[in-house]
């Protein structure tokens, strides 16, 4: 990683998720990618990914791997999965943390209060548009 350069973080814990991501394949020097496991990592390797991982649990870890991340999006429609990164992320960087989900079950100040500073919420996963901005 060229640590003057800047990246968007992405954190996808839901295998079904990841087509999603093969959009977005052309900007992958802009982009690092974390999953919750070996298996998930693998796959979005697959899809053309150099930058995937696996979310470590040590922040020193993730401060490192992620120097220059000035956005993060956690893709995911599971509270858990989103809560499993924010968790993880959140006192790493100072960059805003946007959740991209389907799932409008859960208001949008419950996602303020592990961290999110934006919750999109929508019917398609193409996520592009909060690459490009």
């Amino acid at each position: 990683m060229d640590e003057e350069k800047e990246y968007t973080l992405i954190c996808v814990g839901e295998a079904e998720k990841i087509k999603s991501l093969q959009s977005l394949a052309p900007l992958q020097s802009k982009i690092i990618i974390f999953t919750e496991n070996e298996h998930m990592v693998n796959e979005v390797k697959a899809c053309g990914f150099q930058q995937a991982y696996c979310c470590p649990n040590d922040a020193r870890m993730i401060v490192k791997m992620c120097k220059g991340i000035k956005k993060v999006i956690l893709l995911g429609d599971e509270l858990s999965t989103i809560s499993f990164f924010a968790e993880r992320i959140r006192f790493s960087f100072y960059a805003p943390i946007t959740v991209v989900t389907r799932n409008k079950q859960y208001p949008k100040h419950l996602y303020e209060t592990i961290g999110v500073k934006l919750v999109v919420f929508t019917t398609c996963d193409n996520i592009s548009f909060l690459i490009l901005e």
